[in-house]
């Protein structure tokens, strides 16, 4: 009896582990973990093409891209205005 309990460990060990691969749910969480950096990206780039401020408060700000359409957003003077030399790392 001992034997086959040691055999039976010894098979146990040397069986490599095989990972079950992407399955459907996968790829479902990763798409909708996906979805909030896409809208935010979307609407980060949208408000910099038509000058709209983005952040809260005295903390907003304002790219000026350069366009000649364009307006300060809000015109209050509350956000900070910055040349289109921001978007440049």
């Amino acid at each position: 009896a001992f034997a086959a309990e040691e055999a039976a460990d010894q098979a146990a060990v040397a069986a490599p582990y095989v990972p079950p691969g992407i399955t459907t749910l996968d790829t479902g969480v990763f798409v909708a973990g996906c979805i909030p950096f896409v809208w935010a990206g979307i609407s980060f780039w949208t408000r910099i093409v038509n000058g709209q401020p983005f952040g809260t408060g005295k903390d907003s700000v304002v790219i000026d891209t350069g366009r000649e359409d364009w307006k300060a957003a809000d015109g209050t003077g509350s956000s900070r205005i910055l040349s289109a030399g921001a978007l440049r790392l």
